[in-house]
């Protein structure tokens, strides 16, 4: 065992030398300098490595040098070389190997030989990727450096190949016997040549340890598998060892991390494994570092995942046998791996599918199909041992995909933090003696944990400038703000996460550097923030407001995404600007102790607008309280004169694009008192400057734009500080959520419906960018004026970069899918209507429409009922008594039946009280009702006597029955309470006159009955309208600070007895005119109610409701009296204001449909213009690291460029 070990020992450093002498060649092509890799010169390397180990490939030096019990210098440098290929030809994958590994669902492979349908489903999550087929050496690692796929082909010289196969021929029986078993998947496919052939045909599994099945537990013994406690495989095994410590070697070179895990694993096993008496196996003899072999002959193995072990544990494939070309197929990269004899591949089995089709040459199979060579597979699994969480991160030895930072020349090992002292002798800070020497200890802080070194400096990021004791790696600086924007971290959690992964027992001996965290990652942000936005490379101007700021890709921009002839080439409401305006209460910050320490980097430059201006503005406007307001207790009103004494800022106001929610950049502004007229006016006239040359109209939507527009003009005129493009003219809109809760004059001036180019948007958008950026808002809160600026515009413009890269999937899945239904759903219902309609009505109708989107103002309440309602019950009741004697004579039968109703009214009431009360009513809860029942038995007795007297002369059918009421309709009642003696009460219904009776008393009851109708559907809708109004301003309300009872409950149960009230009673008329043989018109225009008809969500009463885009009230919001004909005055109004709304709807969805697709052209030309100034600045630059970065940007826009065009073709509206 001590022999194998010093083997091993020797020939990992001889090869790890060797691979160091080839990458740090001292010419100018060597990539290794001073212990790291310059990525910048892979390209020259990989050339040369590659032409080294083609003439080593090509050597005959192998024949004359081989030694099956040593490894030779020819085997040690065609190994070095093949590595060292496999570390300069790496391939990235945008992929996070452990996040794509929780997404991946494991199942039994397809015995067709086809892929699972695992791979199509994770192209939902992950970008997918083609490699093709390779056959060079290669590295394929994600996106943090953890190894995916290590391909080192041919790296086994042609001797050692030959002699692991003459020592595996022994194994041939016993492959062929292996055939017998058919327990799981992995022991079919197996082609088995003529005669057995020369290796057979089979798997052997050899473990020296495992757990056997069911006895996983940690108390459990470890057993040898029966595989190697025979005698063949054992002298197989023997025979195998020197071969083994090459493949351990290149291990350790390959995975260091890994190779580790496996001696330290290796260690604990063998003093656990239990040895049976009879065939003890030579456990301590095991060569290898991996838990366990599996010897694979002559089988297709099946597309499959492996199961168990961790994604960052790799699985070792060597591919032996003589002469065949197989394929190592993997799925998820689409990439096909030449397999041939002598080809080595480390593999994330776990992550990645898998899987070795047919090939060519070689033995052939029994069945008539492709030729099936002799082959011969090894497997090799990594080792993990059950004593504890054994998770090794196998990352690429030499670099990450950016290198962070260079150890010294001085080979240190690296320390924790806690333990400093025990190291060096000294605390924290450099000696003379280090600086000297160009070294420095430092506290470097890591994505990994906070460690103290001795470096030189490179790749580092100071948290001082003079004698710095403190630094960043740019990668924890990276991880901070991804984490921040991301996941709304405050530094002091990721700090304090840092400390954890250093050391989790006592993070407190941890070095602080919070402090220096939050100095050094604002630093970092606003340099970053330059480079991207071009100003890395044009260092000789500085930053304008706004320039350090994403916006809209799709929102028209002359000079960015229009042609030079828009301005002849659109009409004017495409290219309008569309501006939705808000606040949030939420962003509050604190008054701080000393603002004069406060420091800026880039006040302005992005979202939030420059300080010094805004608040000179702030300082000379005069707040001018409206005398009115439209709105029932909106919040922003309300707050409008709030304002606490610790705070320096109640909240922020931003302006937005209202199709896409993208920031406007330097439009968002603090609130001093609430949200008032002054901060919003300098936010919207900041955000209609942005670029918007010549362009001649803005749609505004804000919550109280009712008041605000008033006299925004006055206020612009007035002051100094703000300013308007010339000529533009401002259209105000109120969002159709919050104009819902507006009082009915403000529907028809204000709605987005009757606005001509607002397209279909209900003008919210920004009220859904507020829920992320409140996580962050405690946590800005507190910070400087400065940094939470800083911190505020980096999380708006993370926002607006999300909108940015799903804009192509948004337009074209979504907007655009819904404009084309929209069109489809209202162009129908407007024609059908328009046809059905007197021409000359529709024209005039028309040109009033045309007008007022002209003019708008007074001329938009055409979009508004201007008739009475239909008539009333009491003067249906005036006009039928006026006419009863003229009639027939007899009088008192109006009245009678009025009686007849009410006393039904009686009934449902007494039958609801009843319901209200408890299972066990107390006496005198008994008494009152037993009143009730005897006053109104009383009525019943009175209505017969006089039914005696109106109905003389004529034949009576009476119908006696028990009026049952609909559960659905005794909600907020107990239900299924029978009070004795109710049964007795006679439920009073119709009469059934003879044929030859007069039918006037029928005619006069079915009058009647519509009034009593029209009378409970009005009284439904004003119940329905104020349960709204309490759910809305009451209930809702309630979960935030602005409470307003305690009684809403109470009051919204109270409403709810009444909608049910007035439903039954609605049900029963409508009942009644069936039994009074109403026509079909009558009973068309009075619908069966339903329950799902009695809510109210968020549409509201009357005109103004929400919603009318789809426009799904209920019918009876909409009732008319049927005694009306289509050709009354009343008729004549509802179908106008039907048929404007119809329109309107209908050309609203138009408008969008041809939005989105000059959307689809103008973010395609966005994408193209940035790509443009990228490669002019490429073409500017002098410095290698300026062009390389600049290109990369030109590449990534040209990318979107491409994916638009390609999402779009077919259509998009292109105007050149």
């Amino acid at each position: 065992m001590d022999n194998l070990k010093s083997k091993t020992t020797e020939l990992v450093a001889a090869l790890t030398r060797r691979v160091g002498e080839i990458m740090g060649n001292s010419s100018e092509l060597g990539v290794l300098q001073d212990g790291r890799v310059e990525t910048e010169l892979l390209h020259k390397a990989r050339m040369r490595i590659a032409v080294q180990l083609r003439q080593c490939l090509e050597s005959p030096a192998d024949n004359s040098t081989f030694n099956d019990g040593s490894i030779s210098e020819y085997e040690i440098t065609r190994a070095a070389l093949t590595i060292a290929h496999a570390m300069v030809n790496p391939i990235n994958i945008d992929w996070d190997v452990d996040r794509y590994a929780d997404k991946v669902k494991l199942s039994p492979p397809n015995l067709d030989g086809l892929p699972s349908a695992e791979t199509d489903r994770l192209k939902k999550f992950f970008p997918e990727v083609v490699l093709g087929k390779i056959s060079v050496p290669t590295t394929v690692i994600d996106r943090h450096g953890k190894i995916l796929v290590v391909y080192l082909p041919n790296i086994l010289t042609p001797s050692r190949l030959e002699h692991v196969n003459h020592i595996t021929v022994g194994l041939r029986d016993t492959l062929l016997k292996s055939l017998k078993n058919k327990n799981t998947w992995r022991d079919e496919g197996y082609m088995v040549p003529d005669g057995g052939g020369e290796f057979g045909a089979g798997r052997i599994t050899v473990v020296p340890a495992y757990f056997m099945q069911r006895q996983e537990r940690l108390m459990d013994p470890l057993v040898t598998s029966e595989s190697y406690r025979s005698k063949k495989v054992q002298q197989w095994m023997a025979a195998l060892t020197t071969s083994e410590v090459l493949w351990n070697a290149i291990t350790a070179v390959v995975a260091p991390d890994l190779f580790q895990a496996g001696i330290s694993a290796f260690c604990e096993v063998i003093k656990e494994v239990r040895r049976p008496k009879k065939k003890p196996a030579p456990v301590e003899s095991w060569p290898s570092i991996f838990s366990g072999l599996e010897i694979i002959a002559n089988r297709v193995t099946f597309s499959h995942r492996d199961a168990g072990g961790s994604p960052s544990l790799l699985d070792l494939l060597v591919s032996l046998g003589r002469n065949h070309h197989a394929t190592l197929a993997l799925e998820d990269l689409k990439a096909e791996l030449d397999y041939s004899p002598g080809t080595m591949v480390y593999i994330s089995g776990r992550v990645l599918e898998h899987s070795v089709g047919p090939w060519l040459n070689g033995e052939s199979p029994p069945a008539p199909s492709l030729p099936q060579p002799s082959t011969l597979e090894w497997q090799v699994l990594p080792v993990y041992y059950s004593t504890g969480p054994w998770i090794y991160h196998t990352s690429w030895p030499w670099w990450t995909s950016l290198p962070q930072f260079v150890v010294a020349v001085q080979p240190l090992t690296l320390v924790r933090s806690g333990a400093m002292e025990d190291v060096f002798g000294h605390g924290e800070g450099d000696t003379i003696y280090d600086t000297q020497l160009g070294l420095s200890n430092l506290v470097i802080v890591h994505s990994t944990g906070v460690y103290l070194h001795r470096v030189s400096w490179s790749r580092l990021f100071p948290a001082s400038i003079t004698r710095p004791q403190s630094a960043f790696t740019f990668d924890v600086l990276d991880h901070f703000l991804i984490d921040a924007l991301e996941c709304k971290t405050s530094a002091m959690s990721f700090y304090q996460k840092l400390r954890r992964f250093t050391n989790n027992a006592f993070p407190h001996k941890i070095s602080d550097r919070y402090r220096e965290l939050m100095r050094v990652s604002r630093i970092w942000r606003d340099l970053m923030n330059r480079i991207r936005f071009g100003f890395g490379h044009e260092t000789d101007r500085s930053p304008a407001p706004g320039d350090l700021a994403l916006y809209c890709p799709a929102c028209p921009q002359p000079g960015i995404n229009l042609p030079s002839s828009w301005k002849n080439s659109y009409d004017d409401w495409l290219v309008m600007q569309r501006y939705v305006v808000d606040g949030n209460f939420t962003a509050q910050h604190m008054k701080m102790k000393t603002p004069e320490d406060d420091v800026s980097l880039a006040d302005g430059k992005g979202y939030m607008v420059t300080e010094e201006p805004y608040e000179a503005h702030i300082t000379e406007s005069i707040e001018k309280n409206e005398a009115s307001c439209h709105i029932s207790n909106h919040r922003a009103v309300n707050a409008a004169n709030v304002q606490r004494s610790n705070l320096r800022a109640t909240g922020v106001g931003a302006t937005a694009c209202a199709r896409h929610g993208c920031f406007v950049p330097h439009s968002v502004v603090d609130f001093q008192k609430g949200e008032r007229q002054m901060n919003m006016d300098y936010s919207i006239c900041n955000a209609l400057k942005y670029p918007s040359e010549n362009i001649g109209s803005a749609l505004i939507i804000y919550d109280v734009a009712c008041q605000w527009s008033v006299n925004f003009h006055d206020r612009v005129d007035q002051s100094y500080h703000l300013s308007l493009p010339q000529s533009i003219k401002i259209l105000p809109a109120i969002g159709k959520f919050h104009l819902s809760a507006h009082k009915l004059p403000c529907f028809a001036r204000y709605s987005l419906n009757f606005i001509t180019g607002a397209g279909h948007i209900d003008g919210e958008i920004l009220e859904t960018l507020w829920a992320p950026f409140n996580k962050i808002s405690p946590t800005a809160r507190s910070m400087t004026l400065s940094h939470r600026k800083e911190v505020l515009d980096d999380h708006m413009r993370d926002s607006n970069w999300k909108k940015l890269v799903a804009i192509g999937k948004c337009l074209y899945f979504q907007n655009y899918h819904q404009a084309v239904q929209g069109v489809n759903h209202t162009q129908g219902p407007y024609e059908e209507l328009t046809n059905s309609l007197n021409s000359n009505d529709v024209q005039k109708w028309k040109k009033q429409a045309e007008l007022a989107a002209l003019d708008r103002g007074e001329l938009l309440d055409i979009y508004q009922l201007k008739m009475d309602k239909a008539p009333t019950m009491a003067e249906i009741r005036l006009r039928l008594t006026e006419n009863e004697l003229s009639s027939h004579g007899r009088t008192g039968a109006i009245s009678w039946l009025i009686e007849s109703i009410n006393i039904e009214n009686t009934q449902d009431t007494l039958r609801s009280s009843i319901r209200q009360q408890s299972e066990n009513p107390t006496a005198s809860q008994r008494i009152i009702i037993e009143e009730k029942r005897q006053k109104l038995l009383s009525r019943i007795h009175k209505f017969h006597e006089t039914a005696m007297v109106i109905t003389n002369g004529m034949e009576l059918e009476g119908r006696e029955r028990l009026q049952h009421d609909d559960p659905e309709l005794c909600l907020g009642e107990a239900e299924g309470l029978i009070f004795s003696g109710i049964d007795d009460i006679e439920e009073d219904g119709n009469l059934d006159l003879g044929d030859d009776a007069d039918s006037r008393p029928e005619q006069e009851e079915l009058e009647l009955r519509k009034g009593q109708a029209n009378d409970s559907l009005e009284k439904l809708c004003q119940a329905l309208g104020d349960r709204s109004v309490i759910f809305q301003e009451k209930l809702h309300s309630n979960k935030s600070v602005h409470h307003q009872g305690t009684r809403s409950t109470k009051e919204l149960r109270k409403i709810t007895l009444a909608i049910n009230k007035h439903a039954r009673e609605y049900r029963r008329s409508r009942a009644a005119m069936q039994r009074l043989g109403a026509d079909s018109d009558t009973l068309a225009s009075y619908q069966v109610l339903k329950a799902e008809d009695l809510t109210v969500s968020k549409e509201v009463t009357e005109e103004n409701r929400h919603g009318q885009g789809s426009d799904r009230l209920a019918w009876f919001w909409r009732i008319n009296s049927a005694e009306d004909s289509q050709k009354s005055e009343w008729m004549n109004e509802f179908y106008r204001v039907n048929w404007l709304k119809a329109k309107a709807r209908y050309d609203r969805w138009s408008e969008e449909l041809k939005l989105v697709q000059h959307e689809m052209c103008w973010t395609v030309q966005w994408f193209q213009n940035q790509e443009s100034e990228w490669r002019a600045r490429a073409d500017k630059s002098i410095k290698n690291g300026h062009r390389a970065y600049a290109e990369k940007q030109a590449s990534m826009w040209a990318e979107f460029a491409a994916e638009g065009i390609k999402s779009f073709e077919g259509k998009w509206s292109i105007i050149s």
